[in-house]
């Protein structure tokens, strides 16, 4: 659990109860995605944590995103009640910790998902990762869909879609 008080230092909560300061995350970075053998971004799923476990959230998205129904309609979501991500369109600029950084990214099932260390100094400026496609279900005719969706605006549906591999929301 992290702890806020006040606006400049963050603490973890230990499970012993004792508190432990967060690095603060000031190092903006851009995050660039693209498939391999190609140089266009591609939307995907992102999660990234600093050394403590806490959330890194692009800067155009919620520090701590709303994990309830019918009160946030953004591309933020809790995975399995405990896991925090987002969709971005394959590139985006968060604010990191220095030092080690870890970045999950998945792209549907066609692309194999990546799970990456970084270790961010005050040199680091960008990161780019590229992914790779290890399925060829729709180069051999077939159609993903998701046909049960609830509270997506079209661009949300758009964005999610194509970071999951879906060719029909």
């Amino acid at each position: 659990m992290i702890a806020e008080f006040s606006t400049k230092t963050r603490f973890q909560v230990t499970t012993s109860g004792a508190l432990r300061p967060v690095t603060p995350a000031r190092q903006r970075v851009t995050l660039r995605v693209v498939e391999s053998g190609s140089t266009m971004p591609v939307p995907v799923r992102l999660h990234v944590h600093g050394a403590s476990g806490e959330y890194l959230a692009p800067l155009d998205r919620h520090r701590i995103p709303n994990p309830e129904w019918f009160e946030d309609y953004s591309v933020d979501f809790l995975n399995q009640g405990e896991h925090w991500a987002t969709y971005i369109p394959g590139e985006t600029v968060l604010d990191m910790p220095l030092g080690r950084v870890f970045i999950e990214v998945s792209r549907g099932f066609e692309i194999r998902p990546q799970r990456r260390v970084v270790e961010v100094g005050t040199d680091c400026t960008q990161i780019n990762l590229e992914l790779e496609r290890v399925l060829p279900w729709r180069q051999r005719g077939w159609v993903s869909a998701d046909t049960h969706v609830h509270f997506l605006s079209p661009m949300s549906a758009l964005l999610e879609g194509s970071a999951e591999g879906v060719n029909v929301v």
